[in-house]
């Protein structure tokens, strides 16, 4: 269930006006599939022969969340907006397989199946967790991390409590009914956005009610991503990452304390940190002009210019 490509292009258009992009190129991105696993994942190619940039989702999301991001990184880099199995356009495991290991085995198949030698990676949320592993497991492909409110922490935050609360509820009369619903959730957003958004992470049943694309079932269940044993792992070794790690923390986040942001800060050694105003913890959707303009930034001076050609 998801607009017309008239609409959608016409929507990127104001938005990025909105945002001060009026110079931006909107034209839309392609959409592709690559095998992996035996099962399709989909990404966004917003196109460019810049240096290449993996956008990675939080849970529940797709890869359009970044729509606003590429748009404006599109005119220095290549950016290219995964799916992450079980979201999206992406096929679900047929194990229920979404462990963070898993999705970081997709992540390198993208970038060998794209031909790519090093990228930079940014993941927001449960991508941002991808991210680091993707870092950790083959340091020599990733050139630079960016953190989107996401940090490896035990216990789980309220907020993330919260997130799954939200997603808890599975069906929607209709998509008012689901924007209503989130903007309740997350009063930050405009109804206008999130019709746009929701539509593309809402599928339509038999009935003519709505439910999330995401394997909602299964996913959700923190045993399924073994969270205790993979925090601990992640916080530990996050700490011999050599690239360059850029944490954007939302301000206004409840998934992320300020505290936990300083102490990732204080035990990753080239981290640094940026906390983005008027944000909760989707930055990328509540204040995409600070969060690119942040990136913007560590991009510029983290990213070597003997990549711009990979």
């Amino acid at each position: 269930m998801t607009d017309s490509v008239q609409q959608y292009a016409a929507h990127l258009r104001s938005r990025a006006q909105r945002l001060g992009l009026q110079d931006a190129d909107c034209s839309l991105p392609v959409s592709k599939f690559f095998q992996t696993g035996g099962f399709k994942i989909h990404f966004l190619d917003w196109g460019g022969d810049g240096p290449p940039i993996i956008l990675l989702h939080g849970g529940g999301l797709n890869a359009h969340t970044w729509d606003m991001i590429c748009i404006g990184l599109r005119g220095k880099y290549r950016c290219i907006a995964m799916d992450l199995r079980g979201h999206g356009e992406s096929d679900w495991s047929p194990e229920g397989d979404y462990a963070v290991a898993s999705h970081t085995v997709d992540g390198f198949a993208l970038l060998d199946m794209l031909g790519l030698k090093r990228a930079a990676v940014v993941g927001m949320s449960l991508g941002g967790l991808i991210a680091i592993d993707m870092a950790v497991t083959r340091p020599e492909l990733v050139v630079a991390l960016c953190l989107v409110d996401s940090v490896p922490r035990m216990p789980p935050a309220a907020g993330s409590q919260a997130m799954l609360e939200f997603r808890s509820k599975k069906v929607f009369p209709d998509l008012d009914a689901a924007v209503r619903h989130a903007l309740a959730f997350n009063p930050r957003r405009t109804a206008e956005s999130l019709r746009v958004s929701l539509s593309r992470s809402l599928r339509q049943l038999p009935d003519g009610s709505l439910t999330w694309k995401h394997d909602v079932e299964r996913m959700d269940a923190p045993r399924q991503l073994r969270l205790d044993a993979l925090m601990t792992q992640l916080w530990s070794a996050a700490a011999a990452i050599q690239c360059p790690i850029l944490l954007a923390r939302g301000a206004e986040s409840a998934a992320v304390p300020r505290e936990a942001a300083a102490a990732f800060i204080a035990h990753v050694a080239h981290a640094s940190l940026v906390e983005i105003p008027n944000a909760g913890h989707t930055v990328q959707g509540d204040n995409p002009r600070e969060l690119l303009r942040a990136l913007a930034g560590f991009l510029y001076t983290a990213y070597p210019t003997e990549t711009a050609r990979l």
